[in-house]
């Protein structure tokens, strides 16, 4: 089975990071650079739907390893590293690109949930970009495929991208993906980390019970503004799907890729300082 990939093929690793779900390398194979995923348990390579997963704004992948105690996804490697990183850097951001990004990411998601595929941990750390810049949404290690019943989850996924119901009731259904997606199209505008001054607990308890919010700041694009709104709905079927939130980004484009880069720039610094103060 060309899926199955003999540990010994892969040489060279060097450690990229670590994270509750496993530690990924950067190694050879044969002659390509790829990404590994050390995982602790079987189950967390055995996930078929990955195998037919084709997207340009999804992480390749190319195979595992499941010999113990070397289990292992193998995928391909964006070396620009990730989103949350790049927007945290003094690397210039142009309007085109963040809207370019922001349709990306949804069309990634998209995808996904047409493969009946609920992500769960969307955040700019699993939004990877390859050596184009162009969006590759990872970390599949919390997804699973849905049925029709929403499934019942544990606290998985980083708090401040997390749905309410997700925090209070542990149930997840696509929509719990709609509202990470706000948030990371809030983080692509603003380039400021959602709720930094803000310790776990009180995030916890403050989206839970939908008292603590991301602030908006009114001078944002009125389209983008709009569907921040509608994404962060409390009731998860109120918010849009991925392909409502493609036609909502292709109806306001104009609004943000005629902006001059340099007056979008003093924009994102007015409002991460409105956001800070």
């Amino acid at each position: 089975d060309e899926w199955d990939i003999p540990f010994e093929a892969l040489s060279d690793l060097e450690h990229l990071a670590s994270g509750t779900q496993g530690v990924v390398y950067k190694a050879r194979m044969r002659s390509e650079i790829v990404a590994v995923k050390k995982v602790n348990d079987k189950d967390e390579i055995e996930i078929p739907a990955l195998r037919q997963l084709n997207h340009p704004n999804i992480v390749r992948f190319k195979g595992a390893c499941n010999e113990a105690p070397n289990y292992c996804l193998v995928m391909e490697y964006c070396p620009n590293g990730t989103l949350y990183d790049f927007l945290r850097s003094e690397n210039k951001l142009s309007p085109q690109l963040t809207f370019d990004w922001a349709v990306e990411i949804a069309a990634g998601m998209h995808y996904l949930h047409q493969n009946n595929i609920m992500h769960r941990d969307l955040k700019s750390p699993n939004i990877l970009l390859d050596a184009n810049n162009v969006v590759k949404i990872t970390d599949f290690g919390t997804c699973r495929t849905f049925t029709n019943q929403s499934i019942l989850m544990t606290v998985i996924g980083t708090y401040a991208w997390m749905a309410p119901e997700v925090i209070c009731k542990g149930k997840s259904g696509k929509k719990v993906d709609v509202w990470s997606y706000g948030v990371v199209l809030w983080e692509l505008l603003t380039r400021e980390t959602p709720y930094r001054d803000k310790n776990y607990g009180a995030i916890l308890y403050g989206v839970g019970s939908n008292q603590l919010q991301l602030h908006l700041p009114p001078t944002l694009p009125a389209g983008l503004l709009d569907l921040m709104e509608k994404c962060r709905d409390k009731t998860a079927r109120k918010r849009p799907s991925f392909s409502e939130i493609l036609r909502h980004l292709s109806d306001c484009s104009a609004e943000l890729v005629d902006q001059e880069p340099e007056n979008y720039a003093n924009l994102q610094l007015e409002w991460k300082k409105e956001i800070r103060s």
